[in-house]
């Protein structure tokens, strides 16, 4: 049985680099150019102008009071697609099925605000990964809904799923795109977009509100940490360390941690945190 103390220790506000979840939200949600000049990077479209509601960052979809919800890093429309690019940077096995459970929730959150499904805009959902995500050494791996029988044949329902990796073989054709993936494994380039983007990190950083809300974050995680070994001592830890971590889990979940931090922050799998989810909505 794995220890119940918790082996991961939160960065220092002073360590966070574009690629911690915080830093990653906070930097675009500041700076909407930024994160549409990303978004068009990675996706190869042009973005029109965005709606009125700008730039959301951790941002909720919850469709029922009762059903289990989700809460996504960075979302944003404009006049034709809905775009929500997410970091990742641990690799799971379970990363497929999370591509669908998000495009599931978006299309039902749009359609519950009184779309007709003919209406939906067109998705893409992106997730940056500082790892191969599916070990065939691309840095963009794209998928859409394709014929078995005539792979030629496109289902056309104008959903694009998107997983742009560090760590995958380099383009010679699009050297901006090289340096963002250099950037998100730690190289700093004379790249004017990656200037603008970690020009705009260090903006952030610089910022006493965003560091009081690190420090917020911080207090909130700690308070969770402790609140979870105690009742983990009350339940018995002799019944299995997923039980004891449930307080904690639910305590996380509510102040808006996403999975993959949870996961980090008790020592779990992100399975293993999704089971405690589950099993506690039961």
């Amino acid at each position: 049985m794995v220890s119940r103390e918790y082996v991961h220790e939160m960065k220092s506000f002073d360590e966070l680099t574009f690629t911690d979840n915080f830093l990653f939200t906070r930097v675009l949600e500041m700076n909407p150019k930024l994160c549409v000049r990303l978004t068009e990077l990675v996706t190869g479209r042009k973005v029109k102008a965005l709606s009125s509601d700008g730039v959301s960052t951790e941002h909720a979809i919850k469709i029922t009071p009762d059903s289990k919800g989700v809460r996504l890093d960075v979302v944003f429309e404009d006049s034709d697609a809905l775009y929500n690019i997410e970091m990742q940077t641990t690799k799971e096995p379970g990363l497929p099925k999370r591509f669908r459970y998000y495009q599931d929730m978006t299309d039902l959150s749009l359609l519950q605000s009184g779309a007709q499904y003919e209406d939906l805009k067109q998705s893409y959902i992106v997730f940056l990964c500082t790892f191969d995500a599916f070990g065939q050494g691309q840095v963009r791996y794209e998928f859409r809904n394709l014929c078995v029988e005539d792979p030629t044949l496109e289902l056309n329902d104008e959903t694009y799923k998107l997983a742009i990796c560090a760590y995958g073989k380099l383009t010679e054709d699009n050297p901006e795109l090289n340096a963002l993936l250099e950037y998100l494994q730690g190289q700093k380039s004379d790249d004017p977009f990656v200037m603008d983007l970690d020009s705009e990190v260090s903006k952030a950083k610089q910022s006493a509100k965003t560091r009081g809300e690190y420090m917020r974050y911080e207090i909130e995680l700690q308070r969770a940490k402790d609140y979870g070994r105690a009742e983990g001592r009350e339940e018995g830890l002799a019944e299995g360390r997923l039980e004891g971590s449930a307080p904690f889990v639910k305590l996380l979940v509510e102040q808006g941690m996403s999975v993959e931090d949870i996961a980090a922050a008790g020592n779990l799998t992100e399975e293993e945190v999704s089971a405690i989810l589950e099993a506690t909505e039961n």
